[in-house]
């Protein structure tokens, strides 16, 4: 038998206990959602739902009441407990290279002659660009779930939710959802948590023509970390000393 077999079977029924509610001795409710989930499962993976089992009315109730967090986060965070993953998978999110797109102004430029007498373009020719993407870009659902990791203290979950952050910002770093999703990082965790806030910060350095766009300059008036992390970097990429 191969070592694979005994963990697809172990995942599989983990998923299938998940789906059915088998066994169940947990009920957490969250908005109209109410999950049947197992103890054995969830509190060793989280401090926090192992102290509101052992102590306190959830305990002699069973049921754990998340009224202030977003259903469909929590939705997403049971689905990681039980399966190691949670949609969209790692592999859907398809990095896309680079194309030039032409600058209109292009299509009449005037050419002069060389020192040969050949025609030479007198303007520039246009810099590769990336292409706008289209589609949900997901940005805003893995800050999410990177803020809900941190807040009931979930390692796996939060390392998982960074690594997708990280591979949508190399591919859809001019999506539009970029600004709101920002806006969540930077309002869900706390300051001293760096794990997201450093993905954005590097991806705008590397890319300061986002700054052109309003919404993102309204991001850097309304937070001041981001603008401090953005001229700290800059300076320090720029040669210059920070200590």
């Amino acid at each position: 038998m191969e070592l694979s077999e005994p963990r697809t079977e172990l995942m599989s029924s983990l998923k299938e206990l998940l789906v059915s509610g088998s066994f169940s001795d947990l009920t957490i409710l969250c908005g109209p959602n109410e999950h049947k989930v197992h103890k054995a499962v969830i509190c060793p993976r989280s401090e926090f739902f192992n102290a509101a089992c052992r102590f306190g009315k959830e305990a002699e109730t069973g049921i754990i009441t998340l009224s202030d967090d977003d259903p469909e986060t929590v939705r997403l965070m049971i689905e990681y407990f039980y399966t190691l993953e949670y949609s969209p998978l790692c592999s859907d999110i398809v990095v896309q290279t680079p194309v030039n797109v032409p600058n209109p102004a292009d299509s009449d430029s005037e050419f002069i002659p060389d020192d040969w007498g050949r025609r030479k373009d007198r303007r520039p020719k246009p810099h590769p660009k990336s292409t706008k993407p289209t589609g949900p870009s997901h940005f805003t659902t893995f800050a999410k779930l990177y803020a809900i990791a941190d807040k009931y203290n979930i390692k796996g979950l939060q390392t998982l939710s960074q690594r997708k952050f990280k591979l949508t910002a190399e591919s859809y770093w001019n999506h539009d959802d970029l600004p709101s999703a920002i806006h969540t990082v930077y309002t869900s965790t706390p300051d001293t948590n760096m794990g997201l806030r450093n993905i954005v910060v590097n991806l705008i350095a590397d890319r300061m023509s986002l700054l052109r766009k309003p919404e993102m300059e309204a991001l850097m008036r309304e937070f001041n970390g981001l603008a401090f992390d953005l001229l700290k970097l800059k300076y320090i990429n720029d040669g210059g000393l920070w200590s």
